[in-house]
């Protein structure tokens, strides 16, 4: 019995570099919320945080989102508004 080729069975989690890149919002948005004067609380869960804003005073639970969507969601919730 011959071996499989490596081509054939590629290694699973291994990106071409054709491949496109997800843009993921979390740093921009950390920039962002710290910006504003909203600081990090301990707590959160897996990737998760909290994060409060001095503007309203709210708690919020920030995750680590690909979606721009989440990202300005965070950001209405904190009270600063639509940045992407």
């Amino acid at each position: 019995m011959a071996l499989a080729s490596a081509s054939r069975y590629p290694i699973l989690g291994a990106t071409q570099a054709s491949e496109p890149r997800v843009p993921t919002y979390y740093a921009e948005l950390v920039k962002i919320m710290l910006a504003h004067g909203c600081e990090q609380l301990p707590g959160g869960k897996g990737s998760h945080e909290k994060w409060k804003s001095p503007i309203n005073g709210r708690t919020v639970i920030v995750p680590r989102s690909k979606s721009r969507h989440t990202a300005n969601a965070v950001l209405k919730q904190l009270g600063i508004g639509k940045q992407f």
